[in-house]
Order: C-alpha cells, then sequence, then structure tokens
C-alpha cells in the first residue's frame, strides 16, 4: 500500500473535490494561498527536490524502492495544488519519465498522479524547446514555457510568467525564472527544518513583489 495515503481508509465526503485530505497540517492555508494570488502553473524539480536523493538519471531499481525518499511536504503540496485549480508539472533533466510515472502512483490517487505533467529529458516525451526562449543559460525555461502549453493554459511564447512558480534546489534555474518574471522558491534540501522553510518561502513568493522586473523577453 502506498505510504502517503490510505486507499483503503473511510471516505470523507470530500476537500475541495478530492476524496481524501491531504494530510499536511497546512493544506488548507495553502489552498487559500494558490487561489488568492491565482497560481496558474505549479512546476517542481525532482532530483534533491520532490525526492531526498539525487539519482542522476540512472536509477536502476523499481519505483516503489524509492518511495520512502519521496518527501511528504510535496507529495500534499501536489493534491492541494490540484485541488485549489494549479496545474502542476514535474520539470527535470532527468531521462527517467517513467521513473518519475510510476513513483507519483505509489504516493498520491491514480487520477492524481495521471494529472501530472512530466517535462524530463526522456525522448519519448516528444517536447522540444520553445523558440525565442535562450538557449544557453536557460535553466527550466523551456521546461516551463512547454509544461504551460501542455497544461493547456495557452500558447508557451504567450506564458504568463507571473503565474507561475518554480521550486528548484539549483540557484540557476530559479535565478533564470526570475528573470522571466516567474515566481521562484530556492528549496533547500539540507536546511534544519525543511518544511517549516518551504512554507514560508512559498508563501514569501506568492505574496511578496516580484524578486526581480522582468528582463528577458521572446526573441523574434
Amino acid at each position: 500500500m502506498p505510504f502517503f495515503f490510505d486507499e483503503n481508509a473511510p471516505q470523507p465526503s470530500g476537500w475541495h473535490g478530492l476524496a481524501q485530505r491531504p494530510q499536511s497540517d497546512w493544506a488548507d492555508e495553502m489552498f487559500r494561498a494558490l487561489q488568492e494570488n491565482e497560481l496558474r502553473l505549479l512546476c517542481l524539480d525532482f532530483d534533491r527536490t520532490i525526492l531526498r536523493v539525487h539519482t542522476s538519471g540512472c536509477y536502476e531499481g523499481p519505483p516503489e524502492a524509492l518511495v520512502q525518499q519521496v518527501r511528504r511536504e510535496f507529495a500534499d503540496l501536489i493534491q492541494v495544488a490540484l485541488a485549489a485549480g494549479t496545474s502542476v508539472a514535474v520539470v527535470t533533466f532527468s531521462p527517467q519519465a517513467a521513473l518519475i510515472r510510476g513513483l507519483l502512483h505509489s504516493v498520491m490517487p491514480a487520477e492524481l498522479a495521471s494529472r501530472v505533467l512530466l517535462r524530463t529529458a526522456d525522448p519519448s516525451e516528444m517536447w522540444s524547446g520553445v523558440p525565442g526562449l535562450p538557449s544557453r543559460e536557460a535553466g527550466k525555461l523551456h521546461h516551463i514555457a512547454s509544461a504551460w502549453e501542455g497544461c493547456g493554459l495557452g500558447d508557451a511564447r504567450a506564458c504568463d510568467w507571473r503565474s507561475v512558480l518554480l521550486i528548484d534546489d539549483d540557484r540557476a534555474n530559479t535565478d533564470s525564472a526570475e528573470s522571466w518574471g516567474a515566481r521562484a522558491v530556492l528549496f533547500q534540501p539540507e536546511a534544519s527544518d525543511v518544511e517549516r522553510l518551504l512554507l514560508s518561502d512559498i508563501n514569501a513568493a506568492l505574496y511578496g513583489p516580484p524578486a526581480a522586473s522582468p528582463s528577458a523577453c521572446f526573441v523574434t
């Protein structure tokens, strides 16, 4: 049985459209924050963010063996975001899309896991870079813009960056996202109280002013 949710537990009447409320005590507060700020796309890094460890893109075991390495706060955050009407994408340079998809299905109900878009380096995903975005030092910009379109939010070149939040442990990725006007949280996996800091940083990103005025635009 997956360890983040109990598929055999008595089901409540529902929580914002979900059959079962996420376990974290901050779920209601985060739901309100996402809706109040009209966040349309939540992008999450995989290695050392959703996952405690770094797979280096070459993990060979079954997804179930990595379940205990998935951070509960991210499993719950994904479910809260989907309940709030925010699209969710995993954006990563890992080529192991099947592993990521299998892990998502192991830590949350299948109907929610299947709604998470993947933008990985797996060639079977059949997505490409977005014209007009920089080809060097782009961080996750191409992943985000492609996810915007893949989630049905509109044309990639018309991405509303301010309604995007990226959570990533690599400063180069968060900096590049912020330079285009996106909200970003630099995840700190070695912090002494990871969950408290993550929630504080998400709230700061949602309610605070932009880290900087967008300094980039599509090349035409």
